[in-house]
């Protein structure tokens, strides 16, 4: 796959995992992983997360990309761990998240990746 159709199979899978992207980073706070978390969201450098943690915290999605990749569910954990961090950076200029907290991401994740394409 090229890196476009990478990134694509991701946003994909970002909105729609249960609360969009959203609820992404709800589940990956809920697994002991907020200080990454809040690393992409603010302004300082991204800290980079453990494939396996990501794994654990999401599962099906890792699964539905890992799929679409036509990888294992490492690899496609390990790929997601080096994006996600760049498309959360990208939604939250100047180190905020939105007024409407985590949830109002999803709309934000679509206009980028309108973007993108």
């Amino acid at each position: 796959m090229s890196r476009p159709e990478v990134r694509d199979a991701i946003v994909n899978a970002l909105e729609e995992h249960p609360g969009g992207i959203g609820g992404v980073l709800q589940n990956l706070e809920k697994a002991g992983l907020g200080k990454e978390v809040r690393s992409w969201i603010s302004s300082g450098p991204n800290q980079k997360i453990d494939p396996k943690a990501l794994q654990d915290a999401l599962g099906g999605t890792v699964g539905k990309v890992a799929a679409k990749m036509g990888v294992s569910t490492e690899e496609a954990a390990g790929t997601i761990g080096s994006i996600l961090p760049q498309i959360v950076d990208r939604l939250t200029p100047g180190g905020k998240a939105p007024a409407g907290g985590l949830g109002g991401l999803g709309p934000m994740l679509k206009s980028l990746k309108d973007k993108l394409h």
